[in-house]
């Protein structure tokens, strides 16, 4: 399996705001970045490796959003200190880059794992 790199996002092209949702084994992960998300810059740029930070919600195989410090896959994962899950969104503001590749191949390597 590839492994994920965000100039692999691609946006809409009905909704220019908002990029194509990632698959990650079970999971489905939603990485946007625009004026209207949690993101760095906070602006609508075409081109994800422009971006510093993203905007991230974690969907699980029944299709409904996951509230990260309530999972115990998420809470595993070994770069959770460089996002703030405190307030218990669902959503999770301003990741950086290289921890959002991070996280989108550790969902696909615990699908592999569980095989």
């Amino acid at each position: 399996m590839n492994t994920f790199t965000i100039d692999q996002l691609k946006r809409g092209d009905s909704s220019p705001r908002h990029f194509h949702a990632v698959k990650a084994g079970k999971y489905k992960v939603s990485i946007q970045a625009s004026e209207g998300h949690y993101c760095t810059p906070k602006k609508t740029l075409r081109r994800p490796e422009d971006y510093v930070s993203f905007e991230v919600a974690i969907f699980g195989s029944n299709g409904k959003m996951i509230t990260p410090n309530r999972s115990t896959v998420i809470k595993a994962f070994p770069n959770l200190n460089r996002c703030d899950i405190s307030s218990g969104s669902k959503v999770i503001g301003w990741v950086p880059t290289d921890v959002v590749e991070e996280l989108v191949n550790y969902l696909r390597d615990i699908n592999n794992k569980n095989r």
